[in-house]
């Protein structure tokens, strides 16, 4: 099961709270095609996960896993790389 670190759950409740959406929203992650066609994660936030998504995480920072990527990412973690303004959330394979 996709995990997350406590670094990413305070990032994630910050740019939430930044953009003003309330707490039971959480982080949907999921397939998407890019410009050049090939398959990319995504990441973006909703108020309720969708049929057939897992839902992981903390309370403050819960996580919609895509059926289509639960089992990919299931030995992975989602975490903070950087500092400051230069912090991103990255995904690290376990």
């Amino acid at each position: 099961m996709l995990d997350i670190t406590p670094e990413a759950t305070d990032v994630v409740r910050e740019i939430r709270d930044q953009r003003g959406l309330p707490e039971e929203t959480g982080l949907r992650v999921f397939s998407d095609s890019a410009d050049d066609g090939q398959q990319v994660v995504r990441l973006g936030f909703i108020e309720e996960p969708l049929a057939g998504d897992q839902v992981t995480g903390p309370d403050e920072a819960r996580l919609f896993i895509a059926p289509e990527l639960v089992d990919m990412l299931s030995d992975s973690v989602l975490d903070v790389e950087g500092n400051g303004a230069e912090q991103k959330l990255v995904l690290h394979a376990v």
